[in-house]
């Protein structure tokens, strides 16, 4: 018996559409329902890094950053501190240059010392440099630190007699550098000369001190008994009047 072939067509064409009008109905998701789908997705991503992000240390940012922000700050010390070193007395970074220059002193006494007579040195040089300028607020700078350099090498050679002779050769020299600037100076100047003269001297005297009572077996006082001065008790009888017999 044969069969009609259009009717088996339409029969296939019935159950396609038995099978689409199924998955528009069952598969196929609603406008709504994709909104939640796709919003659910773009969730999860978010929490989920990228696997390029991945490979990238986290940290790899911020240690950028960090590194830097150190070698800016290394820079900026480093051209601070040469900025420090070369500045006058006229400038506002001497107070941190002589401070730089005391914290880098050697720790050994005798090195020290020298270290500190070199310092002294170029405090006077700077006093010099500022008066030729016309320069007084400078000059009192450097003289102010001039007279602290004093107190510092003179508590660095105490007891000391060959760092004490040091000192006071150069002080003697200074002294006269000094006498010579006060002719030189600004006269808003000539009251740091005049501190500065006086610290001088009285520094030299204090080095004289400290040489006379060096422990270095120099002899004392001297205890020789001198005349009239005998501790011991005189026993001569005294002379009695005098006779008027001839």
């Amino acid at each position: 018996m044969n069969e009609d072939p259009l009717k088996g067509d339409l029969a296939d064409d019935d159950v396609e559409r038995r099978l689409a009008a199924y998955a528009s109905a069952r598969l196929e998701p609603s406008a709504s329902a994709a909104a939640r789908m796709r919003a659910s997705v773009l969730a999860a991503a978010s929490r989920s890094p990228s696997p390029a992000v991945q490979r990238r240390p986290v940290s790899w940012r911020p240690r950028r950053w960090a590194v830097a922000g150190l070698l800016a700050a290394t820079l900026l010390v480093a051209v601070g501190v040469g900025s420090a070193l070369g500045a006058g007395p006229a400038s506002p970074l001497y107070g941190l240059r002589l401070w730089l220059e005391t914290v880098t002193l050697p720790a050994e006494a005798n090195a020290r010392a020298d270290a500190q007579l070199e310092l002294l040195s170029q405090r006077l040089s700077e006093a010099h440099a500022a008066a030729a300028a016309g320069d007084s607020n400078a000059v009192a700078a450097a003289l102010a630190a001039y007279r602290a350099e004093i107190e510092a090498l003179l508590a660095t050679a105490d007891g000391d007699d060959a760092r004490l002779a040091k000192l006071e050769a150069a002080l003697g020299t200074h002294l006269v550098a000094l006498e010579v600037l006060s002719t030189r100076v600004p006269d808003q100047a000539r009251d740091a000369i005049a501190n500065a003269i006086d610290k001088s001297s009285k520094a030299v005297d204090r080095v004289h001190e400290a040489q006379d009572n060096a422990p270095d077996g120099s002899p004392g006082p001297d205890k020789t008994p001198k005349p009239g001065n005998s501790n011991k008790p005189d026993h001569t009888p005294p002379a009695g009047p005098p006779s008027d017999l001839p």
